[in-house]
């Protein structure tokens, strides 16, 4: 009996002591803020999109992603507000594939992707009205993501569900 009322008390004692550095730990936020995805400053998003799947393709059976910096009540685009975009695709189809990153300006630059490979780029953005926002447009059979990082307001939204919305912040279907 005794030595169940030690074990007992070492249990306990190691518990609290447990239990004092998580709590102590959690009421350090390390320099993030309050906003979602937000550290020292910099805020992060991400979106899917998966072309392999034919219900998530367009009228053009294209598939993609749009990411780019709103303003407080996420309804307008903010230029002027750099961000770092990131892509990664794999080509899951029978050929070779394409995709596109089209600017708020319509401007683009076209990446061909060879069969069963994967593709990565990381650019920069948002410097004035021409690339406030940027838009991922590939063709079917490719899935991958996107993310961006920059200051508070950096959104990305997958087209795979939202066409409507993509098609709001940069039209593709002209």
């Amino acid at each position: 009996m005794k030595k169940l009322v030690i074990l007992t008390g070492i249990v306990a004692l190691v518990l609290a002591f447990t239990g004092t550095a998580v709590l102590a730990r959690d009421d350090d936020d390390h320099g993030r803020d309050n906003r979602k995805g937000c550290f020292e400053g910099q805020c992060s998003d991400f979106a899917l999109f998966d072309g392999t799947n034919p219900a998530n393709l367009d009228t053009k059976s294209r598939t993609g992603v749009v990411c780019g910096v709103t303003n407080g009540k996420h309804n307008a685009l903010v230029p002027g507000r750099s961000f770092t975009y990131h892509i990664v695709v794999t080509n899951d189809g029978s050929g070779p594939l394409e995709c596109k990153v089209i600017y708020t300006d319509l401007d683009f630059v076209r990446y061909k992707i060879p069969l069963g490979t994967s593709f990565s780029v990381s650019q920069a953005a948002g410097s004035g009205a021409n690339d406030a926002a940027v838009r991922l447009d590939c063709d079917a059979n490719v899935s991958g993501s996107m993310s961006v990082q920059g200051p508070k307001g950096v959104f990305c939204v997958s087209c795979d569900e939202n066409d409507a919305f993509c098609d709001k912040i940069i039209n593709t279907l002209d």
